[in-house]
Order: C-alpha cells, then structure tokens, then sequence
C-alpha cells in the first residue's frame, strides 16, 4: 500500500504556517508560505550566481596574467636570442660566409643563453642544436643554411605575435 504524500504535506504545512491550505482537496502553498519560498530561492540563486560570477572572473584574470607572463617570457627571449641571433645571420647571410669572429659570436650566444633557447618553440632549438654541432664540425655551408631557416623561423615567429597582440 503506498503512503499517501499530499496529507502529510497538508499537515506540515498547516503546522509550520500556521494557516490551513486554501483548498484542503488539493496541495497549495498560502501566500506566507509562498512568499517564504520565493526569498529563499531567490536568495540561493543570487549566492549561486555570486560563485558562478566570481568563479569566471577569477578565471579571466588567470588567463590574463598567463597572457601577461608570456609576453614577458617572449620579450625575454626577444631581447637575448632573436634580435642578436638576427643581426648576426644578417650579416652570415649578407657575405653567404661565415667569418672566424661570426662563429665565435654564434656559440658565444648559443653557449650564454642556453636557458633562453630553452624557452623557444621546438624547431628553433633544434635548428640552434643543429647549428652549434655544424660550427663545431666545420661544416660552414649546412650552418649557413640552417642560419637562414632559423632567420626566417623567427621572422615568422615574430610576425605571428606582433599579429596576435
């Protein structure tokens, strides 16, 4: 046999409002039930809506300042490894030769800012690798090609995130 709800409702109802229900055949909240509900409920959707609302600015701002971090990082890197990398292969590629003091002045930057090279995307580094083991073995003309596609590497690079700022 089901136990029968709407009288136990009823019940509790007349007990907590102090007010029998408008119609006793039929559930209904009373109006001071009603409006007692209605502060509630609105005042669980404004603490909900707070969290959601707080939980996606705080959000917005991580995603700021990791946007902000890596700007920095990328200034960093700029400044260390692209700019004198680049002033350098302008120079290699403007002779199509690479002097004594050009390889020197290439290791020097590779073997100073290694921790920099680290932070570059994964083809550059390789081709750095690349181009350190060639200036090494004196093999002057793989060098100057990897020289040049790292040039035009960080060109591209440079490009993409003066496009995206």
């Amino acid at each position: 046999m089901p136990f029968p709800l709407t009288p136990v409702l009823q019940t509790s109802m007349c007990f907590f409002s102090s007010m029998p229900p408008a119609n006793a055949s039929s559930f209904q909240f009373t109006p001071l039930l009603q409006t007692l509900v209605g502060g509630i409920l609105a005042i669980i959707g404004a603490i909900v809506g707070s969290l959601i609302t707080g939980y996606f600015l705080i959000k917005s701002h991580e995603k700021a300042e990791m946007e902000r971090k890596r700007i920095e990082m990328f200034e960093k890197v700029f400044e260390e490894v692209y700019a004198p990398f680049q002033g350098i292969a302008e120079e290699i590629i403007n002779q199509n030769k690479i002097s004594n003091g050009d390889s020197a002045k290439v290791k020097r930057l590779i073997d100073d800012n290694k921790r920099f090279i680290l932070m570059c995307p994964e083809d550059i580094k390789k081709e750095i690798g690349i181009i350190r083991e060639n200036l090494e073995m004196e093999n002057l003309g793989e060098a100057i090609t990897r020289i040049e596609t790292v040039k035009r590497k960080i060109d591209e690079l440079i490009d993409k995130f003066v496009l995206k700022r």
